[in-house]
């Protein structure tokens, strides 16, 4: 051990620098010189608590307490409090590592009475990231030093390694030596019997393992009486220290009190037959367990496997939680029997093991997605998309011509061979007709998914039936110059078509144009809704007229397209607001707020001189190069007179706005 230091000590009253001494005692080991490049220390020195004068005794001095050492990067900071001893001149310090092989090294002195804190560092640079004990004596003038106080860097952790076990009326604990100094070999330990009703004694018991101060392990034995398994606790001699717990044996299998659903139903007594009710979540139930009253518990685990797998356990799983937890929902892959194995865990290994089944919920399997279907020759080729889920047993079919009626003789046919991951099939048809097939899934036990509808060919086109306003008025027959009337809401009209009889319609889409785009169609849009949809309400942009396209989509692609015409309603603009004006020079400056009208597509505006009235000669003029976000214009004028002006909006169609007027002053 190199016990070479740097010190730098400044207490009050004494000049700057350290002083490493080889003094007489029971130091061992060979120091390297000091260096006295470090910064110094901080030190604290208040006044000793005394009035009497110091003087020289060959009593020995009070020891220092409070000593507390802590690592601070690659030093040691010590701190302690002064005794109050005025006969005190200085202090000594020698420190070795925190493990079986390391020794004290010599002890380093202090000049100073009334020093309370110290930072050294090691020249050893093994040893500045390692836990140190440190021990401290106080020096009085006549060189008697004072018993040691003993510290150590390394924060009092729980016993460590702790193992307990019983032989007759022996408990036996092993634990590890932390060759901790600042313990001093003195431990305490509780010990009770294991079950409901047994409780931890009040008081510690005191064990004395100093005598073993150079093992890598201690031991102690206690007597207690009877043959029962007992849990005890252990901790260094100090209110407050961490204690660890350990068991002589391993805990007694949880008793499962109940099973709880997530709806609040609780099963008791027999639980080998329990279905979660309906609604409960995704194969869920929650198992609740009575603790085996043994404070070691650090864990619990389970195991289960599937009534169809007898042979294939899974492995133990740790519960998520602490030793504390008593309860675990379970979530399980299938809809089958599932067994389930629970045990607690302490240091002595796993103990006794409860076993039950259970059956959970699962929910309707889902739709099969993705199906298409294509019909060659006499042979029609079906493929879908893996669901990934292992607990379909097999798929079936039903088939019919595309617009038939599904009746109680077309009847669901197994699909041979197939399971959880097959996702195609051929079915032998006779004729060339377009047929209308459905698929679903199968489980051992439950009821089947839903079925999916494809077709070998996509959809009729859909008839519309009739254009209805929103006030109600009905318009059939030819739509072509559609309007709808006055009062309905801003562009909007209802469109009500007839479905074209295909169950494997899946949805709707139109696109549209307006009268000026002749050329401008929108890509198709889906339809909100589903394939049950057969109505929808537009909501046109602007008042002219527009032609629209409508047409069903099923797994072959889109069908055949309806087309009509109609022109919307739309309100009369408002007036444009926030109009200002100002002259300046041969020019009139306009500015206004955005409307943010789309439909807009020009400003229009009129001026005249204050006090003039308007005439028809005063006409409206374009302003050039104007559209829905235009705010403002110039207008070239002549004379100095204050004007008047007034603007309005226009859309390609209908009235114009209302008129803004404002003046240049």
């Amino acid at each position: 051990l190199l016990a070479a230091v740097t010190v730098a000590v400044e207490p009050p009253g004494q000049p700057a620098g350290a002083v490493a001494s080889d003094q007489s005692g029971d130091s061992s080991g060979s120091p390297a010189a000091p260096t006295t490049s470090a910064p110094a220390p901080t030190t604290s020195a208040p006044a000793p608590t005394t009035s009497a004068a110091a003087q020289a005794t060959s009593d020995e001095p009070a020891a220092p307490s409070g000593l507390s050492a802590s690592l601070d990067g690659s030093s040691v900071r010590l701190s302690w409090a002064h005794s109050g001893d005025a006969t005190i001149t200085g202090y000594r310090y020698r420190f070795r590592a925190m493990d079986a092989d390391s020794s004290y090294g010599d002890w380093f002195s202090i000049s100073g009475g009334s020093v309370i804190s110290l930072t050294f560092t090691p020249l050893d640079t093994g040893l500045r990231s390692v836990h140190l004990n440190v021990q401290l004596q106080a020096v009085n003038a006549a060189g008697v030093y004072s018993n040691s106080a003993v510290a150590s860097t390394k924060a009092l952790a729980a016993p460590s390694g702790l193992s307990a076990s019983l032989s007759g009326s022996l408990v036996s604990l092993n634990w590890d030596n932390p060759f901790d100094d600042s313990i001093g070999g003195k431990y305490q330990y509780k010990i009770k019997a294991i079950g409901a009703g047994s409780s931890w004694p009040t008081a510690w018991s005191e064990i004395d393992v100093s005598s073993q101060k150079t093992s890598a392990t201690f031991s102690t034995s206690i007597t207690v009486t009877g043959s029962g398994n007992r849990n005890v606790q252990l901790r260094a001699r100090g209110d407050n220290n961490p204690a660890t717990i350990v068991s002589t044996g391993p805990p007694a299998a949880p008793v499962a009190s109940r099973f709880s659903t997530s709806d609040g139903a609780v099963a008791s007594g027999d639980f080998n037959e329990l279905w979660a009710p309906a609604g409960s979540p995704k194969g869920s139930i929650v198992v609740n367990w009575v603790a085996p009253g043994d404070d070691s518990i650090v864990k619990y685990q389970y195991r289960f496997r599937a009534q169809s797998r007898p042979d294939s356990y899974s492995q133990w799983i740790d519960m998520p939680g602490d030793a504390s937890t008593t309860t675990h929902t379970f979530v399980f892959p299938t809809a089958e029997m599932y067994r389930v194995r629970l045990r607690a865990v302490n240091s002595a290994g796993p103990g006794g093991v409860t076993t039950f089944n259970m059956r959970p919920v699962w929910p309707a399997l889902a739709v099969p997605s993705g199906l298409r279907a294509s019909l060659s020759g006499g042979s029609v080729s079906l493929s879908w998309d893996n669901p990934f889920d292992g607990s379909i047993r097999r798929y079936q079919y039903r088939i019919k011509t595309a617009g038939a009626a599904w009746t109680d003789q077309i009847k669901w046919v197994d699909i041979a061979n197939s399971h959880a991951d097959t996702t195609s099939a051929t079915i032998t048809v006779t004729g060339s007709e377009r047929r209308t097939v459905q698929l679903r899934a199968k489980r051992s036990l439950g009821d089947p998914s839903p079925a999916a509808t494809a077709s070998t060919g996509p959809p009729a086109a859909p008839v519309a039936s009739r254009f209805s306003t929103s006030d109600g008025a009905v318009a059939s027959g030819d739509f072509n110059e559609l309007w709808a009337p006055a009062g309905s809401p801003k562009g909007s009209i209802v469109v009500n078509w007839v479905a074209p009889g295909d169950d494997s319609i899946v949805k709707y889409q139109y696109r549209f144009r307006a009268q000026s785009r002749p050329d401008s169609y929108s890509q198709w849009i889906d339809m909100p809704g589903d394939a049950s949809t057969t109505t929808h309400t537009f909501v046109f942009p602007t008042a002219e007229m527009y032609r629209v396209r409508l047409r069903a989509v099923n797994s072959a692609g889109p069908g055949g397209v309806t087309t009509f015409n109609m022109r919307p309603v739309w309100p009369a603009l408002a007036v444009p607001s926030g109009l200002r004006a100002s002259l300046s020079g041969g020019s009139v400056s306009l500015s206004w707020d955005n409307p943010f009208d789309g439909s807009i597509r020009r400003y229009q505006y009129r001026i005249k001189t204050a006090g003039a009235a308007w005439t028809d000669q005063i006409k409206w003029v374009d302003i050039a190069n104007s559209h829905a976000d235009t705010t403002s214009a110039t207008i070239t004028v002549t004379g100095s007179e204050r004007r008047t002006v007034q603007l309005r909006a226009k859309r390609s169609l209908g009235d114009p706005s209302p008129a803004a007027t404002a003046s240049t002053e």
